[in-house]
């Protein structure tokens, strides 16, 4: 019964890593595509440097280095690994959500 018990217990924090981090993946592809619109037509340095680093680490600047990853490497680095093994959606989401959070505070001074 401790076993089970164990697995339910595993499986409920599972639950709830994602659900904190799942809102902050479905905005993430969004809110990333503020900063490269702020750069357009900017020409004051202290505007373009920050919005161009929260731009270059925003979601498509990793899709693309993600995508690059595979290519070049023909495979997934997680592949054969059991999922409890595999941290890189949670991982994604705990970085969503400090990219966000630190983006939201820039905008915000």
């Amino acid at each position: 019964m401790s076993e089970r018990n164990d697995a339910l217990r595993l499986q409920v924090l599972s639950i709830g890593k994602w659900a904190l981090c799942l809102p902050a993946l479905a905005f993430w592809p969004f809110v990333s595509i503020m900063p490269a619109f702020t750069l357009v037509g900017e020409t004051r340095l202290g505007v373009i440097l920050p919005n161009a680093a929260f731009a270059l680490s925003g979601f498509w600047a990793v899709l693309v280095a993600v995508v690059v990853y595979v290519l070049a490497t023909g495979r997934m680095r997680a592949a054969g690994r059991p999922i409890r093994q595999r941290f890189t959606g949670l991982s994604m989401g705990a970085y969503a959500t400090l990219w966000m959070l630190a983006y939201g505070a820039y905008k915000l001074l």
